[in-house]
């Protein structure tokens, strides 16, 4: 049997209360030739429900579910593994695609047989899935120190070729930050992409971020302690290291005061009304299909 042109993989912890509306943006994508795997990592909520029900529906949807709670690190690892597909896609359980996302980077990577890694622009969601900021894909750094000072793609909105992520699995050492390693440590022999157009609906405003926040400020520190040993980078990675010193205080302070949303606001510029209306319109059909298949089943 030929394989899809794609495999959409979508790891999940207790994500139950998004994940309808995750897999309903892939089921409405205009490009079709896709597969996706649901991989649950020992979920405790009705994620599995969710997800079973889905793949019921629908045969280009699988799950995988092992019982055991591995981690975000060794569930991407697995990605390659899981099927023959030569793309991967990424996405979170608690975010949705544009409509238009696999169309858009299918087209790219069959334009591009160089491209390795390719990540989009995305609008932020809050919980209840209204848009309300834009993420502006960075360039690509040019140099080592721009992969060293930043992360350039907005990981969930990644799409992969499999060849590559076997040849390049990501580190459990950096959990949380295990892109920005990833990105560093492949920068010499890697060739990325971003596209400027948001077709990914990340969702931030109203999740608890302090947390994840400091989790990842402090992945980020381990990595840039072991690249300051080297001469070079020694100065940069002293700079980036304490700018993250400097959030990780913004955000308590901001979470004692109750005002930590307005830091993640900030993370975003506000919408203009033509992309709300936009974001709202590609947004409408998966919102529907997971509220109707939800309701059909009872669940999410």
């Amino acid at each position: 049997m030929t394989p899809p042109t794609l495999c959409v993989v979508i790891p999940v912890f207790n994500a139950g209360a998004y994940l309808a509306q995750a897999l309903a943006s892939v089921q409405v994508q205009t490009f079709a030739d896709w597969e996706l795997i649901v991989l649950d990592d020992g979920s405790t909520d009705d994620s599995l429900k969710v997800a079973r029900a889905f793949a019921a529906a629908d045969p280009r949807i699988t799950v995988r579910h092992d019982g055991e709670n591995r981690g975000l690190v060794f569930r991407l690892n697995q990605m390659p593994t899981l099927t023959t597909a030569p793309l991967l896609a990424r996405m979170d359980a608690d975010d949705l695609m544009h409509p238009e996302r696999l169309a858009r980077q299918v087209e790219v990577f069959a334009q591009r047989p160089e491209l390795d890694v390719l990540g989009t622009a995305a609008y932020a969601i809050d919980q209840s899935s209204e848009p309300y900021g834009f993420k502006a894909a960075p360039p690509i750094p040019e140099d080592a120190a721009g992969f060293l000072a930043a992360s350039p793609l907005i990981h969930p909105s990644v799409m992969l070729r499999r060849a590559w992520l076997a040849q390049h699995p990501y580190d459990a050492c950096y959990e949380r930050a295990e892109d920005y390693e990833l990105w560093w440590r492949t920068q010499p022999h890697t060739v990325f992409m971003n596209l400027s157009e948001p077709l990914l609906f990340y969702r931030e405003r109203g999740l608890p971020y302090r947390g994840k926040y400091r989790r990842s400020s402090r992945a980020r520190r381990r990595l840039l302690r072991q690249v300051g040993r080297q001469a070079p980078w020694r100065g940069l990675a002293v700079q980036v290291a304490a700018a993250t010193l400097v959030k990780d205080l913004l955000y308590d302070l901001a979470t004692v005061a109750r005002r930590e949303h307005r830091l993640i606001e900030r993370r975003s510029r506000p919408l203009t009304a033509a992309e709300l209306l936009d974001a709202r319109l590609a947004l409408g059909p998966a919102l529907e299909a997971a509220r109707r298949l939800t309701a059909s089943e009872g669940v999410g």
